[in-house]
């Protein structure tokens, strides 16, 4: 996360779009890792424990 801002901080003279995009994608890119991790994680659970 520092690196996506500190990137968007370096970028904020080339304009606006590049300076919010960054951080969105970045955002975006966080989220779909934790919606993986989470994915996993109760498959695993379920493979554990016999949940269905």
């Amino acid at each position: 996360m520092f690196a996506i801002f500190l990137l968007a901080s370096l970028n904020a003279g080339n304009g606006v779009a590049p300076t919010v995009l960054l951080p969105l994608l970045g955002g975006v890119l966080m989220g779909a890792v934790f919606t993986g991790t989470c994915f996993l994680e109760r498959k695993r659970q379920q493979k554990l424990f016999g949940d269905h």
